[in-house]
């Protein structure tokens, strides 16, 4: 996580991790790829957001059945007309980043990818000009 520390010093945003010990239960994952999604969603979050703003982690139990992981953003929004690119390999929206970085259209797919190896869901709500919630549910064994 080396590159988003630098990215956030950077950007001076705030990042916020919010979770209870005991909502989470155990769950049989591969480790290194979980990582990377939350790697991806976070680079992403951090890439639209505008500087002095924060990003949201929130890790939460629900019904006991799965975890929800969920990353939020305070950045300009996606169009609902424009989210159904999000999750394709090479596909991009219209909206530039406040930060100038760019991408390679890939990070989405392969995180799409290895969450439904993990019997898990992955998908997006957003409201333009306020925020957007990437977010990924994972069963609990």
């Amino acid at each position: 996580m080396g590159l988003i520390k630098l990215l956030l010093l950077k950007d001076q945003l705030i990042l916020n991790w919010k979770f209870k010990k005991n909502q989470l239960n155990f769950i049989n994952i591969d480790k290194i790829r979980i990582q990377q999604v939350v790697n991806n969603l976070l680079d992403n979050a951090i890439k639209f957001s505008p500087d002095n703003s924060q990003v949201i982690v929130r890790i939460s139990n629900k019904n006991q059945r799965k975890i929800i992981t969920e990353i939020i953003d305070f950045g300009p929004g996606i169009p609902e007309k424009e989210q159904y690119k999000l999750f394709k390999e090479y596909q991009k929206t219209n909206i530039k980043p406040p930060s100038g970085l760019k991408g390679t259209g890939l990070g989405l797919a392969i995180a799409k990818k290895i969450i439904n190896k993990h019997k898990g869901k992955i998908g997006v709500t957003s409201e333009i000009g306020k925020f957007t919630n990437f977010y990924f549910t994972l069963p609990v064994n």
